[in-house]
């Protein structure tokens, strides 16, 4: 297998629900090996990388044990998600509501507190790559805290069904150059643009597998460049140029087609004005039609 190059892709907006909304933010965070982008929910988001941080943050190289890890870190935050339920809501911990401390309660409210722990969820999703020796690995962790390994690409948040459907009609694969994979990546994300909580900037990031550094390498479409003295400037637009060149074309209101029918409507001819028509009852049930002079 040949070196690998990771390509990140996402948006700058974040929602807190009910608060605030971001459109300047970076969504992707470093814990140890680990490169994670986030989405729905940003303050969520922050408690739980919170927890994955305290179970990963001291390596350097992943390895299978990571994925323990942060199966781990999922069940950690989930039994607080549960604590702080039940502390805010019922004044009890999660431990004492298994041990029946709400067991007084009418058994109308036990079910309903029954279905509201099934419903709790994190309010966020993770794309997470792991840095190993030898190239990266990708999985999801979904709001339930369901940690999926992936081969070629992964995909979360809001405009997923907009980019998902556009990398599989592109074919993608873990193969392609990495100049062909990263188009095709920036493309799905600017289709993904048609879903109206997507936000409209883009940023890249290209890793190296051999190289711990991680700088946006594109910010939307252009070539980010770094001077010596370590100011960044927009270079030149490199994909924007591509999308117009080979996304989606723009269609005319009209478009050739074939004739299907007569363009000219045929007149009916209309009735006497001393003509009367009786019906009665319809074709489907038999009925006839008289006409009377």
């Amino acid at each position: 297998m040949g070196e690998q190059v990771l390509v990140l892709c996402s948006d700058t907006r974040v929602t807190i629900p009910n608060l605030a909304s971001n459109d300047n933010a970076t969504k992707l965070e470093t814990i140890g090996p680990l490169r994670i982008l986030i989405a729905d929910n940003a303050a969520r988001a922050k408690e739980l990388l919170a927890v994955i941080t305290e179970h990963v943050n001291e390596e350097k190289i992943a390895d299978d044990s990571t994925v323990g890890k942060l199966k781990a870190a999922a069940t950690t935050h989930k039994r607080n998600l549960l604590d702080e339920y039940f502390g805010l809501t019922w004044g009890v911990d999660y431990n004492g509501y298994l041990a029946g401390t709400l067991n007084h309660l009418p058994e109308d409210v036990l079910s309903r507190i029954a279905r509201e722990v099934e419903q709790l969820h994190f309010e966020c999703q993770l794309i997470i790559t792991a840095h190993t020796k030898t190239g990266f690995r990708l999985f999801t962790m979904d709001s339930r805290g369901t940690i999926l390994e992936a081969d070629d690409y992964v995909v979360i948040g809001s405009g997923l069904w907009i980019a998902q459907a556009s990398l599989g009609q592109r074919q993608y694969s873990r193969y392609h150059h990495v100049s062909l994979a990263s188009y095709l990546i920036y493309e799905a994300k600017r289709l993904a643009e048609n879903e109206p909580t997507v936000g409209k900037t883009t940023n890249m990031w290209l890793i190296h597998h051999r190289h711990a550094k991680v700088v946006p390498a594109f910010i939307n479409g252009s070539c980010l460049q770094i001077s010596p003295s370590g100011i960044s400037t927009q270079g030149p637009d490199v994909f924007e140029k591509l999308f117009g060149l080979y996304g989606p074309q723009r269609l005319p209101v009209e478009i050739p087609f074939p004739v299907l029918w007569p363009t000219a409507v045929p007149e009916v001819p209309l009735l006497e004005e001393h003509t009367q028509t009786n019906v009665s009852g319809t074709a489907a049930s038999g009925g006839s039609r008289e006409t009377e002079k």
